[in-house]
């Protein structure tokens, strides 16, 4: 696929894509371990709270799931262009502006899971 001059793309080392589509899948299963044990252990939805807990890891699961939908695919579908050893992946606009949107709603989550269940997705 030929890149336009024109278009804005967004360039990415294709490790640090790497990285993240491991951080993401580590992200999605964490969220679902802890949304799966929420839900074993309580059975239902009795607390403001604790329903919020439940909106939050779901969201979190969506959206980390999406994201590494969307590198894993930028990886595959991408141009790439290779100099000085380092490999660079070139996403299209739309695409870029997805990545974003999911990068900005993963940042959004992790500060409300935070801020207001006190709850970390990080290994401490």
């Amino acid at each position: 696929m030929a890149i336009d001059k024109n278009e804005k793309y967004l360039v990415f080392k294709r490790e640090d894509i790497e990285e993240m589509l491991a951080d993401t899948g580590v992200s999605a299963n964490r969220s679902r371990q802890m949304l799966t044990t929420c839900l074993l252990e309580k059975g239902e939805l009795s607390h403001p709270k604790y329903e919020y807990l439940i909106e939050l890891l779901c969201e979190s699961f969506s959206v980390n799931n999406k994201l590494h939908h969307y590198l894993s695919k930028a990886l595959e579908y991408s141009s790439t262009e290779t100099k000085e050893g380092i490999e660079s992946v070139y996403v299209d606009p739309k695409n870029a502006l997805i990545l974003e949107t999911l990068v900005m709603s993963k940042i959004f989550n992790l500060d409300e899971l935070i801020k207001e269940v006190n709850l970390s997705l990080s290994l401490h």
